[in-house]
């Protein structure tokens, strides 16, 4: 598989139009060496796959921090997904705007989630009841509503490696399905938090589907599942259409994952 950016001419690996043994020979090794042109090829294959429906694709920075990396994302227009007040600090020193800026993950601390209040991020990814409720503190101190989707963890093997598997209820990520409408319906205890959406957590493939009947809800069903089956699911919609990507539970493909509609236009909630 031909990495996007790299390529031998004779010999002798390039990155881009520079060789990197001349690069080596000036730096010494090991040294790292990224292609812009990949990064940004990589990155705007997600953008088109999406084109034509709301969307933002956020990069994640735990992948690589580099300073001239995170640069060159928010030139292109990426948004950043940050685990740690550590990676948002490197966000904002590569100049990335805040309000594209997503905090998720585990065990976030009242400093870190003071600090991305302060700053003005776009949102956070909530995985626990707890977190809501420091949430809800820190966001009441300082007067403001903080925009917060919920993390479910819908107990799903998504048939993966058992290191990044996150989906199953042992795993440590996300609040449980069976708990997630109870929560949503006590809502009220926050008010400084503006709960607009969900991010689930490690799910098999999906395809887009349209609306059902029910304008609440969005059908979205498993590829080959029946409807009413455990892989059939529904998710509530906000004012603009929701989009899920389909990802194969076990494809390796350098390719981006892309939109795909239902053959069947009948709503199988």
């Amino acid at each position: 598989m031909r990495l996007a950016g790299y390529d031998y001419r004779g010999a002798a690996l390039f990155c881009e139009d520079v060789s990197l043994e001349e690069i080596a020979a000036r730096a010494g090794t090991p040294c790292y060496v990224y292609s812009s042109r990949g990064i940004l090829e990589a990155f705007h294959s997600y953008d088109r796959a999406l084109a034509g429906l709301p969307h933002r694709v956020c990069y994640a920075v735990k992948a690589n921090s580099n300073l001239a990396v995170l640069a060159l994302l928010h030139e292109a227009g990426a948004g950043f997904d940050i685990v740690s007040g550590g990676e948002l600090f490197r966000v904002l020193a590569a100049g990335g705007d805040p309000a594209r800026v997503v905090f998720s993950g585990v065990g976030k601390t009242a400093q870190e989630i003071d600090y991305a209040l302060e700053t003005g991020i776009h949102s956070f990814n909530a995985e626990s009841e707890p977190e809501l409720s420091l949430l809800e503190a820190l966001a009441a101190r300082r007067g403001l509503r903080a925009r917060v989707g919920l993390r479910v963890n819908p107990d799903v093997d998504a048939a993966t490696h058992p290191y990044i598997s996150t989906g199953l209820r042992e795993h440590k990520f996300g609040i449980p399905i069976a708990e997630a409408e109870g929560l949503l319906q006590r809502r009220a205890a926050w008010p400084h938090l503006a709960l607009e959406g969900r991010a689930a957590t490690s799910v098999p493939s999906f395809s887009i589907r349209r609306p059902c009947s029910k304008p609440s809800t969005t059908c979205l069903r498993s590829p080959g599942a029946s409807p009413g089956s455990a892989s059939s699911t529904s998710a509530a919609a906000s004012a603009s259409p929701t989009a899920l990507i389909s990802k194969g539970p076990t494809s390796h493909s350098s390719s981006p994952p892309s939109a795909r509609s239902s053959p069947d236009p009948t709503c199988s909630c």
